[in-house]
């Protein structure tokens, strides 16, 4: 046996076992190269579960269901941090928060989010109950999702789509070809082709026809647009089954 001890002779620290190559290590390792370490078995040459702990705070090595994995503990022993071979796990206590898979799909609060519908997985938000997304803007901000098939610079505002939230006005605005199309204002205003509607409801157009209302009831089917005052009905307008105008008071 090769060992080196400390200055009175009696604390061992280092030793080399001659039929082993077993090291054995008291006190602290610093370097400022590098430490390599190999083996001649395990797929990576290191077949230990704990390969290196401190404190119960870092560990790297196997766990138990994947031994292609890297383990950060957190206080209490606990694995806070799990990167494996096929997914990284973001853990708190013994309780799963967030999960990257090796398919780029990101669940949180969800541990399977390749298994939703292919075109609407890359993000899964799962709460267990009610589950929410918050865009936090300034008083004077902007909040944005946007949608876009290329790279730009301004997508959503000359190609694409765009949800936008003003905060200035309180304004919402939807964007389709890089165009405003439907605007609600602070008062709940709607605009069609109008980014300022000045009533509930304006619409604003260059076609012909600015709005259709389609009874898709049959043959039988009366098409009309009601006028209501509190909650009783005063007048109709619109077509009756003979395909007829018609104007009348409900009163």
């Amino acid at each position: 046996v090769f060992q080196i001890n400390d200055n009175n002779g009696t604390t061992q620290l280092l030793g080399i076992a001659p039929t082993t190559g077993n090291a054995t290590f008291a006190g602290n390792i610093a370097t400022s190269g590098n430490i390599n370490i190999s083996g001649t078995s395990g797929k990576y040459g290191i077949n230990s579960v704990d390969l290196i702990e401190y404190s119960g705070g870092f560990r790297i090595g196997a766990v138990s269901d994947d031994d292609e994995s890297l383990t950060l503990v957190g206080f209490g022993g606990q694995p806070n941090i799990v990167l494996g071979e096929t997914a990284m796990q973001f853990n708190f206590s013994t309780s799963e928060k967030m999960r990257l898979d090796n398919g780029g799909h990101l669940g949180i609060g969800n541990n399977s989010p390749s298994s939703f519908w292919s075109q609407a997985n890359t993000l899964v938000l799962d709460d267990g109950g009610n589950t929410g997304l918050t865009i936090k803007s300034t008083a004077t901000g902007n909040g944005r999702v946007v949608f876009t098939d290329q790279s730009s610079s301004n997508p959503g505002f000359t190609d694409g789509g765009q949800i936008h939230y003003g905060h200035t006005n309180d304004k919402m605005r939807f964007r389709t070809a890089g165009a405003d199309r439907v605007t609600i204002d602070s008062q709940g205003r709607v605009g069609i082709g109008n980014v300022d509607p000045a009533f509930l409801l304006q619409i604003s157009g260059s076609d012909s026809t600015l709005m259709q209302l389609n009874n898709t009831g049959g043959s039988s089917a009366q098409c009309r647009l009601q006028f209501k005052r509190d909650s009783a009905i005063r007048w109709n307008l619109g077509a009756n089954v003979t395909n007829e105008f018609t104007f009348f008071d409900q009163q």
